[in-house]
């Protein structure tokens, strides 16, 4: 799909079905198996599937040629870096949101608001031009 449709189409695809699947988990995921399910399903194709592939291409097409490791390497340390961030983050919201469900929802929006800018963020990444070309320099 990317090479038709383009890697930054396919991100904020992925960003923008992964932004619906949180909120279908956050809001009808802990009442019905079904939305859990399928909210879970959309979440790991969207995210891991097409947001976290295409960014990952997009590292290595958009990194300079004389240091070509630096943005994959700058997407993973980001990753963990987030990653990290979200088990203090995210138990604290839930926490202080209410027990039950009513946590578990406001922390799940929350991760929403978050991933709805990453989306914004990723209309700061400039487009590849190059991509998938070699490129006789000479």
């Amino acid at each position: 799909m990317a090479s038709t449709l383009g890697y930054l189409t396919i991100l904020r695809i992925g960003l923008g079905g992964s932004t619906a699947g949180i909120v279908v988990l956050a809001l009808a995921g802990t009442q019905n198996l079904t939305f859990l399910i399928g909210g879970t399903l959309l979440l790991g194709i969207t995210y891991a599937g097409m947001a976290n592939i295409m960014l990952n291409g997009l590292g290595v097409v958009l990194s300079p040629a004389d240091n070509p490791g630096f943005l994959p390497g700058m997407n993973a340390a980001s990753f963990g870096l987030g990653a990290g961030l979200s088990f203090a983050i995210m138990p604290a919201i839930q926490a202080n949101a209410g027990t039950g469900a009513a946590g578990y929802a406001t922390a799940m929006l929350v991760g929403a608001g978050i991933t709805i800018a990453a989306l914004l963020m990723s209309l700061l990444i400039p487009r590849p031009t190059e991509a998938g070309v070699e490129v006789i320099k000479s």
